[in-house]
């Protein structure tokens, strides 16, 4: 029996062979394949013969939980274009853009995950890496979202739309970037960025007990009004005429250096006898005794933490920093890290990420790139890939092809041409 085409443009066969051509239709075949039919051998018509259910509802592959997650983090090449308009050729070049989209948002993806997890490690504890890969998923989504909704540029209040998701896609990677090297700094380096802490907070410790060493040297305030009252009551005594006044240059002396009497009650007396004589520094006759006995009490602290500070300093540089603050500091060490079992852990998670980030930039700025190594290589892979896909969708976004795969006007074209075959298709089935 001869082929029936339908009248005009419309070619049946042309169609069927361009169906079994495209490997995103298999579906529509498979539906096909399982179709059954009513077959009424005692009817007069070929159409009434052979009966299909006209509400047949053709469904897409069922993809369920696991497929719809895949699709959010591999970007299927339709969710990239619009529905109305698809070459091969087109989809070749959106199913790159889409390919290469998903690679840069799932390797930023990766390289934050550590970010989250010593963030979330104070609050969330053990449930803090369930926590960081929700919060980077999360990113991850709304990075291909913004990266999907960037192509649709088929009119101008689209073209506005897209620029704005281009940009939330821009910034978001870039967000990431930013971090990514020190996401891997921690993950990779996490005893590394402790190390240089401690380093840090070994440096703030024995500057602070050198400041203390100096104030110590230079006496507190209760020495400086002892010195001040003394060089006061020395400056009388000098101008006081013994001859003429001895009443006088007594008295000021009693105030200064305290009576002959007590002067020989306490000699022989060590500073801290002496004070203990009188209960306090402040009791003890003679603001110039007071002084010497402040300057002694000084000296001997001095002494001691000048002593500790240079200890301190030699040990530092000879031990590594982690061994030197649980050894000599045990409390600063308690303060920031704790260890279980041979593992190192932050004590707050919001820490060790503010240090990576301080730690990865300073090095990044200052040149030290052999310090860097493997974190330094995930941000320029991240920089690369992050740059060429925000590239390959604004392209993609300007393609003419693209543009008519979202166009209402090439789907009012497309539907009318599916019911013209839909009526060919009809007009065949009533020929035979």
């Amino acid at each position: 029996m001869p082929s029936q085409r339908p009248i005009g443009d419309i070619d049946l066969d042309e169609l069927i062979d361009w169906i079994k051509r495209r490997p995103e239709l298999r579906h529509l075949r498979e539906e096909a394949d399982k179709a059954k039919v009513d077959y009424r051998p005692g009817e007069a018509t070929p159409r009434k013969r052979i009966g299909i259910a006209d509400d047949r509802i053709l469904r897409s592959p069922a993809t369920g939980l696991v497929g719809r997650v895949r699709e959010i983090v591999w970007v299927p090449v339709r969710n990239m274009r619009g529905r109305s308009y698809a070459t091969p050729t087109t989809d070749a070049t959106v199913n790159a853009t889409a390919k290469l989209m998903s690679i840069s948002t799932l390797w930023d993806f990766f390289c934050t995950l550590p970010l989250f997890k010593f963030g979330l490690a104070g609050p969330l504890a053990g449930m803090a890496w369930p926590g960081a890969v929700v919060l980077s998923f999360l990113i991850l989504w709304a990075s291909n979202v913004a990266g999907e909704k960037a192509t649709d540029r088929h009119d101008a209040n689209h073209a506005r739309t897209a620029t704005l998701a281009l940009w939330a896609f821009l910034l978001l990677s870039l967000a990431k970037t930013a971090f990514s090297g020190v996401g891997i700094d921690l993950f990779i380096g996490s005893r590394a960025v402790a190390s240089r802490y401690s380093e840090q907070l070994i440096e703030q410790k024995i500057s602070g007990d050198r400041k203390e060493l100096s104030r110590l040297e230079e006496g507190g305030p209760e020495l400086k009004a002892a010195a001040a009252e003394c060089d006061r009551l020395k400056q009388q005594l000098g101008q006081i005429d013994r001859n003429s006044n001895e009443k006088a240059f007594q008295s000021t002396y009693v105030l200064a250096y305290g009576s002959k009497a007590a002067e020989a009650a306490n000699a022989g007396l060590t500073p801290q006898a002496l004070i203990n004589k009188y209960g306090s520094v402040g009791r003890v006759p003679g603001a110039c005794t007071q002084q010497k006995l402040l300057q002694e009490q000084n000296s001997e602290k001095a002494r001691d933490l000048r002593e500790a500070i240079e200890r301190k300093a030699r040990t530092s540089q000879s031990m590594p920093p982690l061994a030197f603050l649980q050894k000599e500091e045990p409390e600063i060490f308690a303060e920031h890290f704790r260890e279980r079992g041979s593992e190192l852990e932050w004590v707050n998670g919001t820490t060790a990420v503010a240090q990576a980030t301080d730690q990865f930039w300073e090095q990044l700025l200052k040149g030290q790139f052999g310090l860097l190594g493997f974190s330094l290589f995930f941000l320029i892979v991240s920089i690369i890939l992050t740059g060429v896909a925000a590239l390959l969708i604004y392209q993609l976004s300007q393609n003419a092809a693209v543009k008519a795969s979202y166009s209402p006007t090439v789907m009012d074209e497309r539907d009318g041409r599916l019911q013209a075959y839909l009526e060919a298709m009809k007009a065949r089935k009533e020929g035979f």
